[in-house]
């Protein structure tokens, strides 16, 4: 018999919107083997996915270098350089966490601190969502031209979207394209040629027609693009997507240090100019990389203890019970950030995983503003936390305690106190030793060591703790939302309507799990789940994305709704009943397939 063809695969669908192979039964998984299989699937950060170029290749490394050179450019210019971080959701708070923390490294170094950032929504969405945030373009260049100052000579902006898709980046890069004083890039994790080419709205770009032009200046413009291949959980860029962003522009940032010869603990690297295959710069790149790589195997090196804290989470959000951060410092934002993923991702109410930091929003905020105005969501401080929420931390809540470093006097105390409270307490402790015995809290669930053979490049400077703490945080909450229901398969399927693509992702995502031919009933699966409708009008059925985004607002379980809609055995109130007896959307699809 002949053999089969030799055809190459060809991805219909964006890298990070596929399903990935090696996490399909993620929801049944034990929660060790939960953790072995993020772990398998953050190794594709460096291995890469099918014959795309992933962080291992020259051609991903040749990028990087070109971007570190203009980044060095920036750093030369002084008071008239600048770096605008920009994005939405995930990619927005990266952008600001990560401006924060790269200007404080400026600061040690005596130099101008360049860098700013844009995120979607404001600074309100560091906490929760806000609703259609990346889809408006108008309040997207409003919001870049506010940052731009009329003295920049150098400037790069770096529009961070994980699937190449934001309309909020888009717009950016449209608008910014005249002034020549600018460069951009764009980092994402699909190839350039799987850019989103759909608007949002008729009078909008796309992200794929905002890049066309910028594609043919080269000198002026700086693709980070590797392929990892898809999420752990899918489309979730949380995971590898925000460990890759800040992973890439921490590298980036580096070299560019080196490139100026500023940090004197590492040798200045020959110009650019004199190496025009940038060989010194590419064996660089491995070599910092490298350094990372031990931060991530170093996260999951005991993996049956990141399994025990998954199993807390899980257990906490089963009972009904919630999961608190109390923390400080960059491990503190570390939390905030992880908690800040979990409302957007699985529909999850935004007091079920709750940070409270040590610093409150001092440890975002430079000029001393509290954001609490905002709302109790927005209240992150260590007092609110003691006077308002532990009054109420029972025996089904987990209140972890992730630190670099020492814990410190007052969240031993709190710790403490929650144990008093019967709660499940623990401690993710991140250092190159372990803690001495008398640095251990008392009467705590559980102690994991994540054993980082360094905290940073240089004192003072964090980012392998950090990458090596965000990687497990992320595992806890992820496995906790999948331990309670919040998942089939490797799928997301209560993640909330905030944008056209969440859209578009719940429509494939039920056309998918339902095995339709196509994605129209899968799409009026989930108009009837929105319109609360068994028997949707035409118009109802022909609403464009953008109405049923506004429509379905805040509403939970809007796609597990249509998943069992889709399946025709359940009318919208039936389909509503069966989620309140039994929440694991799988086994009530199972049932119902085959009855």
């Amino acid at each position: 018999m002949p053999g089969r063809p030799n055809v190459p695969m060809i991805d219909t669908q964006p890298v990070t919107e596929l399903s990935n192979p090696l996490t399909e039964q993620l929801d049944t998984a034990s929660p060790e083997g939960f953790a072995r299989l993020l772990r398998q699937a953050d190794a594709q950060i460096f291995a890469g996915w099918r014959e795309h170029p992933s962080l291992a290749d020259r051609e991903c490394l040749l990028q990087m270098a070109r971007f570190s050179e203009r980044l060095a450019r920036v750093f030369a210019a002084k008071d008239q350089g600048a770096v605008v971080l920009s994005g939405a959701g995930t990619s927005g708070r990266l952008a600001v966490f990560l401006a924060k923390e790269l200007n404080r490294q400026l600061r040690v170094f005596r130099l101008p601190e360049v860098f700013s950032a844009c995120v979607a929504g404001g600074e309100a969405a560091l906490i929760q969502p806000v609703e259609g945030a990346e889809d408006r373009a108008a309040a997207a260049v409003e919001e870049l031209k506010a940052l731009l100052r009329k003295e920049t000579k150098v400037g790069l902006f770096v529009g961070i979207s994980a699937g190449l898709s934001a309309p909020y980046i888009a717009a950016q890069l449209e608008s910014l394209r005249p002034n020549a004083a600018w460069a951009a890039s764009v980092l994402g994790f699909n190839p350039l040629s799987q850019a989103r080419a759909t608007r949002a709205e008729a009078d909008q770009i796309s992200f794929a027609d905002a890049l066309a032009p910028w594609s043919a200046e080269p000198d002026r413009f700086f693709p980070l693009t590797p392929v990892y291949g898809p999420e752990a959980l899918r489309g979730s860029t949380r995971l590898k997507g925000g460990t890759s962003t800040k992973m890439l522009l921490e590298v980036c940032f580096q070299l560019a240090l080196e490139l100026r010869g500023i940090d004197e603990e590492r040798p200045a690297l020959p110009e650019p100019d004199a190496d025009p295959d940038r060989e010194a710069l590419v064996d660089r790149l491995r070599m910092i990389l490298s350094e990372y790589r031990e931060a991530l195997e170093s996260a999951y090196a005991d993996v049956s203890a990141v399994g025990s804290l998954v199993k807390l989470g899980g257990n906490a959000l089963r009972s009904a019970g919630r999961i608190y951060y109390l923390a400080r410092g960059t491990a503190g934002r570390m939390a905030m950030l992880d908690a800040a993923e979990c409302p957007p991702t699985f529909g999850a109410d935004p007091g079920d995983v709750r940070a409270f930091l040590q610093e409150g929003w001092g440890s975002w905020l430079e000029d001393g503003r509290d954001l609490a105005t905002l709302g109790k969501n927005y209240t992150i401080d260590l007092e609110s936390f003691e006077e308002s929420f532990l009054p109420e931390v029972s025996r089904g809540d987990l209140v972890v305690v992730p630190t670099i470093g020492p814990v410190g006097d007052r969240l031993r105390g709190l710790l403490e106190a929650c144990h008093e409270a019967r709660a499940k307490t623990a401690v993710v402790w991140v250092s190159p030793l372990a803690p001495k015995p008398d640095e251990r809290p008392d009467n705590i669930d559980l102690l994991l060591h994540i054993h980082v053979p360094a905290l940073g490049f240089r004192p003072g400077y964090f980012n392998m703790a950090e990458t090596a703490l965000k990687l497990v945080l992320n595992a806890l909450t992820t496995g906790a939302h999948a331990m309670s229901g919040r998942i089939y398969g490797n799928s997301m399927i209560d993640l909330r309507l905030s944008n056209t693509k969440l859209y578009a992702r719940s429509v494939k995502t039920i056309q998918t799990l339902l095995g339709l031919p196509a994605e129209q009933p899968a799409a009026e699966a989930l108009h009837r789940a929105v319109f609360q409708t068994d028997t949707p009008t035409p118009e109802q059925l022909a609403a464009p994305p953008m109405e049923v985004v506004k429509l379905a607002g805040e509403r939970r379980g809007i796609v597990p709704r249509a998943l069992l809609i889709g399946t025709g055995k359940f009318t919208c109130s039936e389909a509503g009943r069966a989620l309140a007896d039994d929440p694991v959307v799988r086994r009530a699809v199972m049932r119902a397939l085959t009855g």
